[in-house]
């Protein structure tokens, strides 16, 4: 500024991301065997029997939550800790937050919960991508973000 001060526009906070199970999961629709899919729990996740490790999932997410595991040669991701879900659990991300800031549940309970939680934030692609499931509690930094057209200009520092 003309009076010798510096003013910064940097927006930074912290998201977490995992697989969002997605209603509408693009990486379900450019598996070529059918390994990607969605379960009857509405969970999304790969079948390692019939998956061949093509890696379209990992290219078409836009949570980048899908990736080929190096050892396996075949996609890995979050299950939603499926086998813990149907013995009446709950994930493990969820147990072991140290600040209880992830719940799971169904969407229509965790909104009624949450009215305030929105299901798109920056640097994520807007909602209508994938219809995830997926509530924020934006930050402040988050919302002064939003409000004043804040931007990715630096995608290689993004850590999704």
């Amino acid at each position: 500024d003309v009076d010798g001060t510096f003013s910064q526009d940097a927006f930074a906070y912290h998201v977490s991301i995992s697989c969002n199970h997605c209603n509408n999961p693009v990486c379900t629709r450019v598996c070529p065997t059918g390994a990607m899919h969605k379960d009857e729990l509405g969970l999304v996740w790969p079948d390692a029997t019939k998956c061949i490790g093509c890696g379209y999932c990992t290219m078409a997410c836009p949570y980048h939550a899908p990736h080929i595991d190096a050892r396996l040669k075949r996609s890995s991701k979050c299950d939603g800790c499926r086998d813990r879900l149907v013995d009446g659990g709950q994930p493990v991300c969820v147990e072991a937050c140290p600040l209880r800031a992830l719940e799971f549940g169904l969407t229509s309970e965790l909104t009624d919960r949450h009215p305030d939680a929105v299901r798109s934030i920056l640097p994520l692609p807007d909602e209508s991508a994938t219809r995830p499931n997926l509530l924020i509690l934006p930050s402040p930094a988050a919302e002064r973000a939003e409000k004043q057209g804040g931007s990715i200009v630096n995608r290689t520092e993004l850590h999704l």
